[in-house]
This record gives C-alpha cells, structure tokens and sequence, in this order.
C-alpha cells in the first residue's frame, strides 16, 4: 500500500486497554438487601369474583397476608376489614390478620399497619396503641390537619413504632419536612414511602416514570441522605416501578392494594399477593439483591431485632 505501511497497527489495542478496562471498573453503591413490602388489602376484595371462596373482605385479607409472607415479604402493611367486609380501625380487626401470620411465621416478617380508619384518635392508632404495629403509615396530605400529623407520629414514636412517611409529590414531601422532622418528632432514620403514581399524577410512559421518581428520590435526599426510601410500585408501572426502584438501590413496597397490573403495556392482571411478591423476589435476585428478612427491615429502621422465626 505504501502510504500506510507505517501506520502503528498495535495503538488501537493500548487505547483499547487504557480506556475501557472493564474488569478494573469499580463496584456500584448498591445495598446487598432489599426490602419487599406486600400491601395485601384493597377495595377490588369487595367484588365476590375475586375473593376466592373467602366470606368476604376481611377473611380475604388474612389469606392474602399469609400468602404474602410465604412467598418471602420481609413486610406487610396490613389495613383492617370488620365482619362486613368494611375497612376498619378496630384493634380486634388487625389482631384477625396480623396474629393468624405471626402464628404460622412468628416475627419473619415486620408488621405495618395503617393510622387512617376509625371513629377517633385512639382508634386510627389502635394497632400502635397496642404496640401490634412495628411502622404505621403517615400520610403527609393536605387532607390530615398538621395537628393530626403531629400527634400521631409522637404516639408512633412513644410506642417504639416508626412512622412510614407516605408521599405522592413534593409539596407532600415538603409536609412531611415542614410539620414532622423540622420540629424533631420524627428520629433518624427516617422512613418514607414514595407513592409516585397514582390517579392525576399517574406516569403516562417509561421516560415519566424515571424522571418523576428520581425527582422525588432527590428532593428526599435533599432533606437527609440516609433517608430510607421505599417505592410504591402502584398503578400501571407495577413491575417497571419495582425494577427501576431495585436498580436505584431503594426499597419497594408491592402488592394489590395498590395495583393489580402485571405489566404496564398488558391487560394480564395479578391472581394474589402471593404472586406479587413473588415477581418481586424473582426480580431482586435477578439484580443480585437479596430480599430483607424481618430482623434486617428492624436493623435498616433502628428496631430491635425480635428473630426471624
């Protein structure tokens, strides 16, 4: 050829290994473990199709609860149903579900509870009160007055229960800021949950998913950096939500209270809790994390450890 004889045929490979040593790149900051939280109650159990030969909502909820933690949820966020199948605040309601799990899986798994049904204060906290609840949640809407906000998080934190900051935008984020941790009622670490997609802010596709969740990802961090956050995996987004939360190293809540979608561009919907839990420990060890047992979901928010079994 002439021209090219002297062309340094080796340069190309020295670049090659100076530029793209794929072997030396370092390892990610990504936690070994993940917290799976199965959210197992949900207004759809009213529609007898789907309660599966149980008597009615409450009934389906304990089934739920118990199919949850056997397929692996490090946690469970129980809402309570009375003997007609209607959400409730009753203590005895929560002892029917959380009791029958621990007596088939001890403390394998950690108990939330919701803070949002009952005829008075004493009521919407009664599984705190009783110290059932180990996290309850707390919604830092506009709906809940400060006060109600305030208050409830002192007796959570008084009866050794950690509140579970629950948020859907920012200015839900900056409530939760503004009335619970700038007043100092709420310790460290604080634990919040990210409810990124429901109706009126719902992700139209993947690209609003991703930015919308890393916003509020941010804006959390923003407040503290060692915040422990769990993602909603609700809605449409269902599995695309889970995976995209465990590849951002955070922790995420499944389940049909939230959604019963399989796929966000199918119509296939979820058979049980079961099911979506399991989705959800197949995914983890797919991304190399492991899914938490309930003493590490107890260690992650500062509880004492009360044994797996």
């Amino acid at each position: 050829m002439g021209k090219y004889d002297d062309v340094p045929l080796g340069h190309q490979i020295t670049y090659a290994r100076e530029k793209f040593d794929v072997v030396g790149q370092p390892k990610w900051k990504v936690p070994d473990v993940v917290v799976i939280e199965a959210a197992i109650s949900g207004d759809h159990y009213q529609n007898p199709a789907r309660r599966k030969g149980a008597a009615n909502a409450r009934e389906l909820a304990k089934q739920e609860a118990l199919l949850a933690v056997g397929a692996g949820a490090s946690a469970v966020h129980f809402s309570a149903y009375d003997k007609d199948g209607k959400r409730s605040g009753n203590l005895d309601d929560y002892r029917h579900m959380v009791d029958s799990c621990r007596e088939k899986f001890g403390y394998a798994f950690l108990a939330n509870c919701n803070s949002l049904y009952g005829d008075t204060f004493e009521q919407k906290l009664s599984a705190v009160l009783a110290d059932i609840a180990e996290e309850a949640v707390v919604n830092c809407v506009y709906r809940f007055h400060p006060k109600f906000l305030q208050a409830s998080v002192e007796v959570m934190e008084e009866h050794g229960c950690r509140p579970h900051l629950t948020v859907r935008d920012t200015i839900e984020i900056s409530n939760a800021y503004d009335y619970l941790i700038k007043p100092g009622l709420v310790r460290k670490p604080y634990s919040w949950l990210i409810y990124p997609n429901f109706d009126g802010i719902a992700f139209p596709d993947a690209r609003a998913m991703h930015t919308g969740l890393q916003f509020m990802v941010d804006r959390i961090r923003d407040i503290d950096a060692d915040s422990v956050i769990m993602v909603g995996c609700n809605g449409r987004a269902s599995i695309f939500l889970c995976a995209t939360a465990m590849i951002m190293g955070l922790n995420v809540r499944v389940g049909m209270e939230d959604s019963y979608w399989l796929y966000p561009h199918r119509d296939e919907t979820c058979d049980d809790n079961g099911v979506a839990v399991s989705r959800a420990v197949d995914l983890a060890n797919m991304l190399g994390r492991r899914p938490a047992t309930g003493d590490e979901y107890r260690q992650i928010l500062g509880l004492g450890p009360k044994g797996n079994a």
